[in-house]
């Protein structure tokens, strides 16, 4: 697209000049519009000759256009449910000169497309020959444009995400409960199942969630803590109250939970409670009883939610929910905020921003900390890290709260977890309902769940062999008292995983279920990687020298380039382990090569404190 183009574009959604807002809110502008604009260009060139054909329009009817190619469809390219955008072949594309669609069906050589969006005369598309286009999606890269001058150009929107002063709350103040406006009318919400008991620090955060103010607020919330519970009860309290409530989280997975949850509770109304899913989102992993309130968003929209009290979306359905609302929502709670940049909290507020919505970021701050070095592309926090990093809501109850009382996990578990991740600020309530596996046969110190087994195996082509017999065993074993939906496997190749799974199921899919809970009773773990064999010499640099000096920046930018090393960072990053025990309730067994893994100091500590509590397996050499 030529500059001259978009900046047509620029002028039909904002006569604003980013140059007039005040620091940091200019810089973040600017330095986010250079960063659209440098991707759109990129993407322009990638789709210059490989995504363009060109094709007669066979029919035109009701905004259905059937396609005919004298050469066949790409169908990785355009398979069903692909945006493409279509446009004269005798015309410059220009992403306001095409037709914005998406694909319905596709057999060789024709294609057919529903219209989204048509910026081209009637009589224009329906000149017999077009180009076809795939993979720049114009729409929305200029939403992104357009939400950055929406927030740019407000101060109510701005301050929400602390980019500028806004005016000091008294801790002391007591602000009554939440209440719609009272022209509203509250939700009608029968919950088939009482409510869950809360502890001291949960039902503080649930009381400031539903205060009547419109202050951003700030949940500091480790893994386990039950924030998805706080937010779920916060949500219907306000909903009583005649509140919506918008949940917005970076991951359809999340999305599953805060839905589950909410199906935990009893509430599956679709006249009250609706869940956006992707057009491609497999519905097989998700709870079924919260298919009844799901459903695809489709183009032209069909639904409309506006009298649904309570909406789940990911941020990459943010434009589609908002084209099926008219009415405001309230309040917005962001799960999984620590990954929300400032790209997706801008866009959130330009689709249903307004000056008295309230924010509320709910996240877990230390995960900022297992960020690779090599990920890092500049200092700027999230908005959420901004957040927690401000003393004003640090010490300010009404501004944020902390969870960090973890009831999900054995106490050995949460013991470890708090000391390698979360600077011991996460604290075991363990009540026995997680002590059911603590006798299991191969657990060399009953009562403790956390076993390392160490093994030193030959890898060849990412395979393990010694490591993979191991877990076959233990799996086996496991499997005569948990269901496989309950143990969940973690192998650091795809290859290693098939080859384990080979020893239980006939197919070898790489996309099998099968061991893959997503909130394991328990987790076994298949590290693969062994420094001493040649062939992964690559992955496992000497990192003996655990020094922190600045000196090693050339050193760093050297790994930076390096994939292998990568790989190897990965595995040591303190994020592995939390990944594999955070979300594990009962039992953990790690199956790896200690020299290897110790080289890096959570590893080490990781493997001492099974050592200390005799939780330790050393194999015979293999």
């Amino acid at each position: 697209m030529s500059d001259a183009a978009l900046t047509d574009q620029v002028k039909e959604f904002t006569k604003f000049s980013l140059t007039s807002a005040p620091e940091p809110v200019r810089r973040f502008a600017i330095e986010m519009k250079t960063e659209v604009e440098e991707i759109r260009k990129e993407k322009m060139e990638e789709a210059a000759e490989p995504l363009k054909k060109e094709a007669e329009i066979q029919e035109f009817k009701d905004d259905i256009i059937t396609i005919k190619s004298k050469t066949a469809f790409n169908p990785l390219r355009f398979t069903p449910g692909a945006y493409i955008y279509l446009h004269d072949v005798n015309v410059p594309f220009h992403g306001d000169r095409s037709a914005f669609c998406f694909v319905k069906s596709l057999t060789p050589f024709t294609l057919t497309a529903q219209v989204v969006r048509n910026s081209w005369r009637l009589q224009v598309l329906r000149e017999p020959f077009v180009t076809v286009r795939s993979n720049v999606h114009h729409a929305y890269f200029n939403t992104q444009l357009e939400a950055i001058y929406f927030v740019a150009a407000r101060e109510s929107m701005y301050e929400k995400l602390l980019l500028a002063e806004s005016e000091t709350v008294d801790p002391n103040m007591m602000f009554p409960e939440f209440r719609a406006d009272e022209n509203i009318e509250p939700a009608s919400i029968v919950l088939e199942k009482p409510s869950p008991v809360f502890t001291g620090e949960q039902i503080n955060v649930i009381h400031a969630l539903t205060r009547q103010t419109t202050t951003t607020f700030a949940i500091s919330a480790a893994p386990g803590t039950g924030k998805t519970t706080v937010l779920v009860e916060s949500a219907i309290r306000l909903a009583k109250a005649g509140g919506r409530v918008l949940f917005a989280t970076a991951s359809p997975y999340a999305a599953d939970e805060i839905a589950r949850v909410f199906v935990e509770r009893g509430l599956t109304d679709k006249n009250v409670i609706f869940r956006a899913l992707g057009n491609n989102r497999n519905i097989e992993s998700i709870c079924e009883e919260s298919l009844i309130f799901s459903e695809r968003i489709k183009f032209p929209p069909v639904l409309d939610v506006s009298n649904c009290s309570i909406v789940i979306t990911t941020y990459m359905l943010m434009y589609k929910v908002s084209q099926i609302n008219s009415k405001h929502f309230s309040h917005i709670f962001v799960d999984d905020a620590e990954h929300v940049g400032e790209m997706d909290a801008w866009q959130m507020l330009f689709h249903f921003g307004h000056k008295d919505i309230r924010l509320v970021f709910c996240g877990n701050p230390y995960m900022e900390a297992f960020r690779l070095h090599y990920d890092e592309d500049d200092d700027d926090p999230t908005p959420f890290h901004r957040m927690v990093g401000n003393l004003e809501y640090n010490n300010n109850p009404h501004l944020m709260l902390s969870l960090t009382e973890s009831y999900r996990s054995h106490k050995a578990i949460v013991k470890i977890l708090a000391s390698l991740c979360y600077e011991d600020n996460l604290k075991s309530i363990d009540n026995d309902k997680h002590n059911s596996l603590c006798n299991w046969e191969h657990l060399p110190n009953p009562g403790f769940p956390v076993l390392f087994h160490n093994v030193d195996g030959e890898v060849k082509h990412a395979v393990n062999k010694a490591e993979a017999k191991i877990v076959t065993d233990y799996l086996t074993s496991l499997r005569s008292s948990v269901d496989d939906a309950d143990i969940k496997l973690y192998c650091y190749t795809p290859l290693q995983k098939m080859s384990i799974r080979s020893n239980f199921e006939t197919s070898n899919d790489f996309m099998s279920v099968l061991f893959q809970s997503i909130r394991p009773r328990v987790t076994v773990v298949s590290t693969v990687y062994n420094v001493n064999y040649e062939d992964n010499n690559d992955y496992f640099p000497d990192f003996s020298d655990d020094s922190d000096d600045d000196d090693d920046s050339q050193d760093d930018e050297q790994d930076k380039n390096n994939s292998g090393e990568k790989v190897y960072l990965r595995i040591f990053n303190p994020s592995t382990l939390n990944d594999i025990l955070s979300p594990t309730r009962e039992l953990v067994v790690v199956v790896g090569h200690a020299e290897t893994l110790e080289r890096r100091p959570a590893w080490r500590q990781f493997i001492d404190y099974c050592r200390d509590n005799k939780s330790y397996i050393e194999s015979a050499e293999t």
